[in-house]
This record gives C-alpha cells, sequence and structure tokens, in this order.
C-alpha cells in the first residue's frame, strides 16, 4: 500500500449526528473549506483531518470525536475511506499535503485499534493503541479515542508539541518487509475468526452494570430515607439498547405519629425492571425503564406516654408494586458512571397505617398510592 491519500474528498462534507452530511464548522471556527489547496494557511490553523476504515463502527467514533471538538476553533473534514499502514504515515507523508492543524488517522486490528495524530508540518506523531475490550468497539474505547483526539488538538492550537518526531519513531521501530506490512493490514482469516471484533448484538460485548442507590422519597408522610443496590445487563453495545434491571431496597425505619399512638415503620422491597439505554454525547447516556416490585412493610405499634392503648408488637404485609424509572448516566472512568434518577413506586393495594384499639381502629397514616423518589447512585461495569 502506497501512503495514505491525504486530499479531502471533494464535494463530500463531514457526517452529521443523524447519518446525514453538515459542512458546519465547530462553534466559534473561522469557516475553512475541506479542499483548501497546500499552502493556503489560514485554513491550516483551522481544519482537521479524519480518516478511517469505514464502516458503522468506524462513523460512531467519528461522531464523538466531531462532538468533542464542537467547541474548538476548526472544521472536521472526513477523508476517503481506507486502511492505514503505521510505516506509511511515518515514512511515506505526501509532498505537498493539504493544509490541516491535526490529521487523525485509525486503523482497525484484531484487538485494538491504532489511532495516530499528526501535526500540521507533518513532523511528529502521536501514536496510540486503544485496547478492545472483548475485541468489541464499545462506549470506553469510543470516549478514550474522542479524548486523545481533543487533548491533541487543544495541544496543536496552542502550539504545543505531540507525540514523537517521525525520525525518532522511524529510528525506534525499523519498517517491515512489504509482506509483513501487507499481512498486518489483511483481515483476519476465517480460521481466527475468533479473535475478530464481534458485530454488534454478539454475546461477548453484553456487559452489566452493578452499583448502590441512595434515594429520597416522598409519600406524604415524612421524607422517607432508602439504600439500595442495582445490577442491569445491557444486551448489545448498539446505541439505543435493551436494558434489564434487577433492585433492591431498605426503607430506613421511621416513626410515624398521631393522637395517642404511634407507628415504627421500615420496609423491603425487590423488582425487576426492563427497558432501554440510549448512548448520548460525550460520555453521557440515558435510560427509561418500567417492571413490577413486592414490598414488605413492618410496622410495630408503639405506647404512648398517658395513653390508654397496648401495643399488641410487630406485624408484616406483602403486597405488590409497579415501578418506573428515568436515569442519567455519567461516564467518570473506564469502568464507572455516576447515575443521577428520577422514579416511582406506585402500589396495587392501596394501604393505610393504623392500630387495633378496644375500641376502634386508630388510623396513624396514610401514604399515597404513588410515591416519588430522586436518587444518585455509582456503577460498575462487570
Amino acid at each position: 500500500m502506497g501512503p495514505p491519500r491525504a486530499a479531502a474528498q471533494e464535494g463530500t462534507p463531514p457526517a452529521s449526528r443523524d447519518g446525514g452530511v453538515s459542512g458546519e464548522p465547530a462553534a466559534g471556527a473561522t469557516p475553512a473549506p475541506c479542499d483548501a489547496p497546500p499552502g493556503d494557511e489560514a485554513a491550516a490553523h483551522h481544519i482537521v483531518r479524519l480518516q478511517h476504515w469505514g464502516g458503522a463502527d468506524a462513523r460512531r467514533i467519528e461522531l464523538v470525536v466531531r462532538e468533542l471538538l464542537e467547541r474548538q476553533p476548526v472544521t472536521v473534514c472526513t477523508e476517503p475511506d481506507t486502511d492505514v499502514a503505521r510505516n506509511d504515515l511515518i515514512n511515506g507523508p505526501p509532498a505537498a499535503p493539504p493544509p490541516a492543524v491535526a490529521r487523525v488517522f485509525m486503523a482497525l486490528r484484531a484487538r485494538h485499534i491504532g489511532l495516530y495524530v499528526v501535526d500540521g508540518p507533518w513532523d511528529r506523531v502521536l501514536e496510540r493503541q486503544v485496547v478492545l475490550s472483548r475485541g468489541a468497539i464499545d462506549e470506553v474505547a469510543r470516549e478514550e479515542i474522542g479524548h486523545i483526539v481533543l487533548t491533541s488538538v487543544e495541544a496543536l492550537l496552542q502550539g504545543r508539541p505531540i507525540g514523537r518526531a517521525r525520525e525518532e519513531l522511524a529510528a525506534a521501530a525499523p519498517p517491515p518487509s512489504r509482506a509483513a506490512a501487507a499481512a498486518s493490514r489483511a483481515p483476519p482469516s476465517p480460521r481466527t475468526s475468533a479473535r475478530r471484533p464481534p458485530r454488534r448484538g454478539a454475546r461477548e460485548i453484553r456487559r452489566f452494570a452493578l452499583g448502590p442507590r441512595y434515594r429520597v422519597r416522598a409519600s406524604g408522610l415524612p421524607v422517607a430515607h432508602e439504600l439500595g443496590v442495582a445490577l442491569s445487563w445491557r444486551a448489545t453495545d448498539w446505541r439505543l439498547a435493551p436494558l434489564i434491571a434487577l433492585r433492591a431496597e431498605y426503607v430506613l425505619g421511621r416513626v410515624l405519629r398521631a393522637p395517642e399512638v404511634a407507628v415504627s415503620v421500615y420496609e423491603l422491597r425487590a423488582g425487576v425492571e426492563a427497558g432501554a439505554r440510549m448512548d448520548l454525547a460525550r460520555g453521557w447516556g440515558a435510560e427509561l425503564l418500567a417492571g413490577v416490585a413486592v414490598q414488605t412493610t413492618f410496622v410495630d405499634p408503639q405506647a404512648v406516654e398517658g395513653s390508654a392503648f397496648s401495643p399488641r408488637g410487630e406485624s408484616s404485609v406483602t403486597r405488590a408494586a409497579a415501578t418506573a424509572s428515568l436515569a442519567a448516566h455519567w461516564t467518570i472512568a473506564p469502568m464507572f458512571s455516576l447515575a443521577l434518577g428520577l422514579d416511582a413506586v406506585i402500589d396495587v393495594v392501596d394501604v393505610t397505617y393504623a392500630v387495633r384499639a378496644p375500641t376502634e381502629d386508630r388510623t396513624v397514616a396514610d401514604p399515597w398510592s404513588v410515591r416519588p423518589a430522586a436518587w444518585v447512585g455509582l456503577d460498575a461495569r462487570l
């Protein structure tokens, strides 16, 4: 393979979020045409050229890169799809490359993505290998690539060097033979298909998330504080993916009072929910779930000073409920995300807290049938 094509694809503006095309530069950028000729100094400070192997996975990475560069004064120009050889970038740059502040090349390999950021004069190259977890191009890999590109472009816009000099890289790793270079770019054979990134939706890219939850719930009574845990299973790595979650909560005890009577109440709740999760920009995601739960309420009547009421011991009631939740997730580290959400527990059977007295039942509290809550959590991806 010869040197990578560095010329812009004439008349092909960059892809937009919805899969169409858009030639708009980033916010605050000086408009710079992607087909600017060599030597155009103005364009050389405002163009980032992006080249990858093509296909749906590469387009998703491109979308993340574009979103992260939105606030930079640059125009992202997509070059023609092609595979990239490392040695071509180091040893064979074009004699008169089109102007750019940065050139980003991505190459898909069996277990990693080769990422190369080349500066404007093609003097220095930042080289990174982004390892693919379970051989899949997931959200973590896309965000890692996007942030590497963002920090490199910021450095170049500020006049700071990136990576290593081409001559240094060439001396450190002599070019392999033509046969070896061709073999490194060739797709894996059917016999080694287990090492290839699996197709979207394959079992290898299904993921679990486990984490604690803290809720504050309103019910028409004193605010309830809940401690819980949630385990979710994301079926695919699609941007919009089915999601199943298991949840369990312990509602901390509280004392409810009425004239002459009082009860101590605490609850246990467990449920299952199903819904969907959508990946949004810059490490954010949203999920919507609905399900069913079983909750047991423990009521312990208490004596009140000066009252003729005599407590008879703890009792409990178990009932079914429906649940619904809406949450936002923010990736704060490759394996962890912060979750913020709203949810509601909807009683199937209305419940009233009351105690039996010698002459009549004494109602202590009548909670809402629909009890909303706000919650925060921390998820670890397994």
